[in-house]
Formats: C-alpha cells, sequence, structure tokens
C-alpha cells in the first residue's frame, strides 16, 4: 500500500488544557519497560505507559477518522489502543494513538 500523504495536520484542534490533561495523567502513570512479542528485546529500548481514559478517547476519534478519510487513507477503523507515552532512551517524550 502507498499512500499519497504520510501525515495529517489540523492545528489548533484540541485546547491547551485538553493537551496539559493528557500530559498530566501520563506525569501520574508508573512508567515500565516496554517490550516485545517476539524477537530481541533489546530492539526495543524504551519505557511506557498506557492512558486508558475513554473521554479522552472519545475526543480523539473523530479527528483520527476525519485524517484517515481526508487523507485517503481509507483504514477500516473499529477500535484504538490506548494512548501510550514513551520514554525512548530516556530523552525524547512521545505521545501516540
Amino acid at each position: 500500500m502507498f499512500l499519497n500523504s504520510i501525515r495529517y495536520i489540523k492545528q489548533n484542534y484540541f485546547t491547551n488544557s485538553f493537551c496539559k490533561k493528557i500530559l498530566q495523567l501520563g506525569d501520574n502513570q508508573k512508567l515500565e519497560s516496554a517490550k516485545i512479542t517476539t524477537g530481541n528485546q533489546n530492539n526495543r529500548k524504551s519505557f511506557i505507559s498506557f492512558i486508558k481514559d475513554d473521554t479522552i478517547t472519545k475526543q480523539i476519534t473523530p479527528i483520527i477518522n476525519e485524517a484517515n478519510t481526508k487523507s485517503n487513507w481509507n483504514f477500516l477503523l473499529r477500535e484504538f489502543e490506548p494512548l501510550n507515552i514513551q520514554f525512548i532512551m530516556k530523552i525524547i517524550i512521545m505521545i501516540g494513538i
């Protein structure tokens, strides 16, 4: 599958308070060493925690679906994994869906 666009950007979609709420939830989570199901565990050097919050998921879902449609990705999306916060090599913070 080849995608015409690999990202979808919509500035100011979420309020600052919403973003701060996600970051606070992430800060309150206990990080654990990330693992992979099969293969060499040395290939994944990060710490991770998951934010399981249905309210946040409901607020994020419309923009995910919009990006999927407007970018012509057309993935069949039924459900989403919890947000995760990762510290990769203890330097970079990433927030994923």
